[in-house]
């Protein structure tokens, strides 16, 4: 059986930034609305 030799590129790690950083900001915003979940289930006639 023949090794295979596998390449990795640098960027990868770009991209794994961007999706991190795109992830934080959306956990971020969540995060945000917590405060006001009663509020907006009040508002939309729905239970929390």
């Amino acid at each position: 059986m023949e090794s295979v030799e596998y390449k990795s590129y640098g960027y990868r790690w770009v991209a794994l930034a961007v999706f991190a950083l795109v992830q934080a900001s959306i956990q971020v915003l969540w995060s945000s609305y917590l405060p006001i979940t009663s509020e907006a289930a009040d508002f939309y006639g729905v239970t929390p």
